[in-house]
């Protein structure tokens, strides 16, 4: 025998099997996989609501019966033929059970019977009942965080989306490849307009996310697909100065930190205040080590180091002390590469630096509070003496970085 199936058919189909999984899923019902004997003895239990042929009920319906016998629990079956072909059968502990949502605009059966052991007893009279609202249209899920080409999202984040129209629960999607080839996230069932990360969300990788609606008439439309960049791994395991060490010399000294391979640059970060609200130096180097000197004698300085890399930036390393003592001086160390003097000239501070081969010379002149006071200057200089005029030191007092090759001083200047 053969038969064609049509539009109506395949539509009615689609509504049977979407009550049946509804029913299923949403009522946290446990299916019946076990075998079963049918004991006649078994007496059915009378159905108490809701009444017989009760129409226009809401999406959400709470089926009773009586207590017939404690500590067994019941079987209970709900189909939408009264014959019971596409019937739903559960466990049910105690003498009732909520469902839904029920699809709309629908006739339901159902019927209930004993257990004891491994045995059922017969079925009880069949009820029906009506569901007379109609199941609305799904919309696409407005995505909200985190942003579409957001960078430097941390792993243990969360996913938040805007209600779509009708939906009653979510699935949600996350994957490294923007047609979802292979998942990393695939949370069906998420009843909130929030989902958290888990492990599977990993740092420095590309990511893809999606969500749509679900109600009893099935899946609604995907939303748009947004990706994001997680932030860097973690920071570099930074060396020295120790932790806590005490009497270090102002000139100079040498912040190490260990080798990160996917870093492009590093980020260091000393500050005279341990909330980092100003900083007595920042700046990048592609190398994992800075030296500074003309450090404050007897003072306590805070610093980190961060990776850099294609625009994204890492998290902190955590924050490391160390204090100074007496004052030391950097020019013997220096002397054979380069030696600096400084006079004011209209105005302005000149520095007068003679370098003993050509090297990378890097200027910044700095404010008390951090601020640059002038366009960075960044050049490499051939051997010879150079007068550096310094912009942005007539105002008041400054700071002066000076960097020639990877050796570093501060100057403080003043009008």
């Amino acid at each position: 025998m053969q038969f064609t199936l049509t539009p109506s058919l395949v539509s009615r189909a689609f509504r049977r099997m979407a009550v049946m999984a509804a029913c299923a899923v949403l009522a946290g019902f446990t299916p019946v996989l076990a075998q079963t004997t049918f004991n006649p003895e078994l007496s059915p239990p009378a159905l108490m609501s809701p009444a017989a042929d009760t129409t226009n009920l809401p999406a959400f319906v709470t089926l009773s019966w009586e207590n017939q016998r404690a500590n067994f629990p019941y079987r209970l079956q709900l189909a939408t033929d009264s014959g019971f072909t596409n019937a739903v059968e559960h466990v049910v502990s105690g003498t009732q059970k909520a469902l839904g949502p029920l699809l709309g605009s629908t006739t339901f059966y159902w019927r209930v019977a004993r257990t004891e052991g491994d045995t059922i007893g017969p079925w009880s009279a069949v009820r029906r009942f009506a569901v007379g609202y109609e199941s609305p249209t799904l919309s696409a899920p407005v995505l909200i965080y985190p942003p579409a080409a957001a960078v430097n999202v941390g792993p243990n984040g969360q996913f938040r989306w805007n209600h779509a129209s009708g939906a009653l629960w979510y699935q949600l999607q996350v994957s490294t490849s923007p047609t979802f080839d292979t998942l990393v996230r695939n949370d069906s069932g998420v009843t909130t307009l929030l989902s958290t990360s888990s492990s599977r969300i990993t740092t420095s990788t590309e990511y893809f996310w999606r969500l749509r609606g679900f109600n009893a008439l099935g899946a609604g439309p995907w939303s748009e697909v947004w990706s994001f960049v997680t932030v860097l791994s973690a920071p570099p395991k930074v060396l020295s100065p120790a932790d806590s060490a005490t009497s270090l010399p102002t000139d100079p000294v040498t912040f190490t930190w260990a080798s990160v391979p996917s870093a492009s640059s590093y980020r260091l970060r000393v500050s005279l205040r341990s909330d980092f609200q100003s900083t007595w130096f920042s700046d990048t180097t592609t190398g994992t080590s800075v030296t500074l000197g003309s450090l404050l004698p007897n003072t306590m300085y805070y610093w980190r180091v961060s990776v850099k890399n294609a625009g994204r930036t890492s998290t902190e390393s955590p924050l490391r002390v160390f204090t100074t003592g007496a004052a030391t001086s950097l020019k013997p160390r220096l002397a054979e590469a380069f030696a600096v003097s400084a006079r004011r000239v209209g105005g302005e501070t000149v520095l007068r630096l003679n370098l003993t081969r050509a090297e990378r010379v890097t200027v910044r002149v700095r404010t008390l509070q951090g601020r640059l006071a002038a366009p960075v200057r960044d050049e490499v200089m051939p051997a010879g003496a150079h007068n550096v005029a310094l912009a942005g030191t007539s105002a008041g007092v400054a700071v002066v970085e000076l960097r020639v090759g990877q050796a570093t001083r501060r100057l403080v200047v003043a009008p």
